[in-house]
């Protein structure tokens, strides 16, 4: 029988963020110092962050997963969960403390829909079995502040500054664990 896939994310499990040529600022420019840090963890299209979860996907599944969205991939953003955990709690207590926003697994399937809770999930099962979201449940919005977004783009500068970037020309076997 194949694995099954956990519901659970463990705290040291390594979460993995496509980072494709709009995350940068100059889009010619394809650099770590020209990564857009504001919005990496932003996504206009709704409160969910798609993420891939290292313990299931390994480099190459990230790589051929990627290229599967668009072909603009070159690279990805990457962070373990406990490290997450303690970005959100400072955030949360010293920054914004109305703010809100989680880690979830949710597995994909052929429709991109959340594959239910009561159905077991292993590494075969299609599209996406070991698919997380960073949800923002409560993203602080400011009355007072200039863009409803403001909140979730400290969050993601915040959380950025914790992360390890890794370009597609240097994906290689364990090179995720290596650099975290």
């Amino acid at each position: 029988m194949d694995e099954i896939v956990s519901r659970l994310i463990d705290d040291d499990e390594i979460l993995v963020r496509f980072l494709f040529r709009g995350d940068f600022k100059r889009k010619k420019s394809i650099s770590i110092e020209n990564i857009n840090k504001r919005e990496v963890f932003l996504d206009t299209r709704g409160p969910q962050i798609s993420l891939l979860r290292e313990r299931y996907n390994d480099e190459t599944e990230c790589k051929d997963r990627g290229l599967q969205i668009t072909t603009d991939l070159v690279g990805f953003v990457i962070f373990q969960k406990e490290k997450y955990i303690k970005i959100y709690k400072n955030y949360k207590e010293n920054i914004v403390n109305h703010f809100d926003a989680e880690l979830r697994s949710s597995p994909l399937d052929e429709n991109l829909d959340v594959i239910p809770e009561s159905i077991d999930i292993t590494r075969k099962t299609p599209i996406s079995p070991a698919h997380a979201d960073l949800t923002y449940i409560n993203p602080g919005i400011d009355e007072t502040a200039e863009s409803t977004n403001l909140a979730i783009k400290r969050f993601s500068e915040f959380l950025f500054k914790d992360c390890k970037v890794v370009m597609l020309e240097d994906i290689e076997e364990e090179v995720f664990k290596k650099v975290i």
